[in-house]
């Protein structure tokens, strides 16, 4: 043992005592060995330059962790990509904590994987999403992702779209423009449901999620109220953890329109819905590589038919 490995990931498995990481996985003895290697061999192109040891490494499930940085790599090869080294604080806590995912959790191993793939491609991985993908559960990771990427497909440019979610959607940004919309809607009470359809669908788009839309009318008081039917509903509890870590803004948004002079007619508009944050943004930008490479191809091919009919 002392002689000096050529790996900079070193791996003692029941030699020293001090050891930290150590195979407890139920497989036959004769695998071990093979399993150790499989996760010196597949963690090393990380912690290359970094003189990384493995025993700073207390990977509590070597398969997961094994699975983790196999699919990091193939993301990063799909993407041609090199694979960079990751700095120790970033990589020792994701593995440690990817680990404990349960290894039939397709999604959320994804999810891990994505992580490192970013955090081995850019530099601008903060070390927070570490501990923020570890508080979510698999159905709150899932309603994020519906928010940040639902209805994607059908937009013009939805990459921008996506990025652009925190802006767009801010509660100072649309205030002006719901009441000008409602407005021009609005002509008369008639078509309280007409302003309410355009309201829809003026917050469905990427990055935003729609709880309820409501136009009380005076002097009639008569009330109009949608459950935004485009989008499926999400849990309370979930909306709340995913507000509480950053990620998501709660926005209740208020607003008079006035229409029918002869009448004195006024609407009064409700909104409540979530929009992604820019730490939400950033965060799906690392943790769902794999979708926002869709959402780059799709709007690739928009541009390019763009560039098409602008020559013609």
């Amino acid at each position: 043992m002392n002689k000096k490995s050529k790996y900079p990931v070193r791996i003692d498995i029941g030699a020293r005592a001090e050891a930290k990481l150590s195979v407890k996985a139920v497989v036959p003895t004769t695998s071990v060995g093979r399993l150790v290697d499989s996760l010196t061999d597949i963690i090393r192109p990380f912690t290359e330059a970094r003189g990384l040891k493995a025993d700073l490494l207390r990977v509590q499930r070597e398969e997961v962790a094994i699975e983790i940085a196999r699919r990091a790599r193939q993301r990063l090869e799909i993407e041609r990509k090199p694979v960079q080294a990751v700095p120790t604080k970033l990589l020792v806590p994701l593995i440690e904590r990817g680990s404990c995912e349960a290894i039939d959790d397709e999604e959320m191993i994804n999810r891990w994987a994505n992580l490192l793939a970013s955090a081995a491609s850019s530099d601008q991985v903060q070390p927070r999403f570490v501990g923020i993908l570890e508080e979510l559960s698999g159905r709150q990771a899932a309603c994020l992702e519906s928010i940040a990427f639902s209805f994607a497909e059908d937009m013009k440019y939805p990459a921008l779209v996506f990025v652009e979610s925190s802006t767009n959607y801010g509660q100072y940004w649309v205030t002006n423009e719901i009441s000008e919309l409602v407005e021009k809607t609005l002509t008369n009470e008639s078509k309280a449901d007409i302003a309410i359809d355009k309201l829809t669908r003026r917050f469905t788009a990427p990055g935003c999620y729609l709880d309820t839309i409501t136009i009380s009318i005076t002097p009639s008081k008569s009330f109009y109220s949608s459950c935004g039917p485009l989008q499926p509903k999400l849990k309370t509890a979930d909306l709340d953890i995913l507000v509480s870590l950053g990620l998501l803004q709660q926005v209740i948004l208020e607003s008079v329109a006035e229409f029918d002079a002869k009448k004195k007619g006024k609407a009064e508009v409700t909104i409540f819905y979530h929009h992604l944050t820019d730490l939400g943004v950033a965060f799906c930008q690392t943790c769902c590589r794999d979708k926002v490479s869709q959402l780059k191809s799709i709007e690739s091919v928009q541009r390019a038919g763009d560039d098409e009919e602008t020559t013609n």
